[in-house]
């Protein structure tokens, strides 16, 4: 399934996602280049278009409901 990338850049623009730290799971503000508690830098990660969970960068597959990831 391919989702125009400009969905996720609309929900995380309006909130309705929330970015979660790769090392340890603090949420982010949407501006964040940093963890402010571990330090991990903060890359972009897709969010799973079915139950908009956020997802690695290295992810294909969704682990919360198996959709695939088109990057």
């Amino acid at each position: 399934m391919k989702i125009d990338p400009r969905i996720n850049k609309y929900l995380e623009k309006n909130n309705l996602i929330q970015r979660k730290c790769a090392g340890c799971g603090r949420v982010l503000p949407k501006d964040a280049k940093f963890c402010t508690v571990c330090g991990t830098e903060v890359k972009d990660s897709a969010i799973c278009p079915m139950c908009l969970e956020q997802k690695g960068e290295d992810d294909v597959f969704c682990d919360v409901c198996g959709t695939l990831l088109d990057r």
